[in-house]
This record gives structure tokens, C-alpha cells and sequence, in this order.
């Protein structure tokens, strides 16, 4: 069985890989999720990881994490960081921090908080741009 902190460990890579194969113009090309450019997809991902980062908090500590951002302010986010989108780098570089760090013992708890989100098949590359995505209301 796949170990899920490697996972978030080797996805972060990944993502890292191919955020340094964008260019700015190709980051506002557009996404094939309708309305959104790769800056778009980008910014969501990069407002996303606190979301990871919260339950790691949760699993190492046992205290549940501060409310998470309604789906407005998030949505406001992402619109707000689509063309610029700088950070997602240095977030994913401390949530895999925060993943190799977890002790053990307390693996468990992330693995059964994270199991339903852990794995997306036929998710492309953000070079590639997303085929699709929740929808929320705003």
C-alpha cells in the first residue's frame, strides 16, 4: 500500500515539475475548465494546499484546525491570484515539510482524513491544463 505523506510528497514534485515548464504566456492560456486560464487552476490549487496542511495540524496535534475559507472568499482568492500566481512553489515545499515530518504513529489519521481527496484518476497536468472541477456556488 501506498504510503499517502510519500504521495503528497512525490504529487508536490510533480506539480513543482511542471509549474517550471510554464511560461507567463502559456500560465494565461486558457484552461480547458471553461472561464478559467492555468493561472486559474494554479491559483486554486495554491489556496487548496492550507486546506492539507490543516488536517496534517489535526493528525500530528489532535486539535482541530481554525474554520475553513467559505466558498466565496475562496473563489475570490483564486479570481485574485489567477495572474499571479507565485506562492504554490513554496506552499507545496512546506506541506511535503509537513508530510515527511509526521511521526508514525500518527499517520493513521491523515490517511483516513485524506483518503477520499488522495487520489484523482485522470486528473492532466496543470501544463496541461484540468478537465474538470467542483462546482460551487458564489
Amino acid at each position: 500500500m501506498l504510503d499517502v505523506l510519500d504521495e503528497v510528497t512525490r504529487s508536490a514534485a510533480r506539480i513543482t515539475a511542471a509549474l517550471d515548464t510554464l511560461t507567463d504566456e502559456r500560465t494565461r492560456a486558457p484552461a480547458a475548465l471553461a472561464g478559467w486560464t492555468r493561472g486559474h487552476v494554479i491559483s486554486h490549487v495554491t489556496h487548496g494546499v492550507g486546506a492539507y496542511r490543516g488536517l496534517l495540524t489535526m493528525a500530528r496535534t489532535g486539535i482541530e484546525p481554525t474554520p475553513r475559507t467559505d466558498a466565496k472568499t475562496f473563489a475570490r482568492a483564486v479570481q485574485e491570484g489567477a495572474d499571479r500566481p507565485t506562492n504554490l512553489r513554496s506552499r507545496l515545499a512546506r506541506l511535503a515539510e509537513d508530510a515527511t515530518s509526521m511521526p508514525v504513529e500518527r499517520r493513521a489519521p491523515w490517511s483516513r482524513h485524506s483518503r477520499a481527496g488522495s487520489t484523482r484518476p485522470g486528473t492532466p497536468s496543470i501544463a496541461a491544463g484540468a478537465s474538470s472541477r467542483r462546482t460551487t456556488s458564489t
